[in-house]
């Protein structure tokens, strides 16, 4: 989605970072391939799969009751090109 609401903004002549800030919430490699470069924030989504299924495994098996539970995972927030008016320099 990211990409794309950079390419609508070019298509628009709304310029990033000058007129309008990108962040992305996921952030994926090719991300500083692309002008500019675009920031995220970069979640540990093997941890969060990784818990959801335990979690569901759990319960499935009936050795987990009650309410949902609430579980934080620390993420990583990359300034990049989009988000600064200096194009990430």
């Amino acid at each position: 989605m990211a990409t794309g609401a950079l390419k609508a903004f070019r298509d628009f002549g709304v310029r990033c970072p000058e007129d309008i800030a990108l962040v992305s919430f996921g952030d994926v490699d090719w991300f500083e391939l692309v002008h500019p470069r675009i920031s995220a924030v970069r979640l540990p989504t093997y941890d969060l799969g990784a818990t959801g299924a335990e979690i569901l495994v759990k319960r499935m098996a009936g050795k987990l009751a009650g309410p949902p539970q609430h579980k934080y995972f620390l993420n990583k927030l990359f300034v990049r090109g989009s988000s600064v008016g200096n194009h990430g320099k």
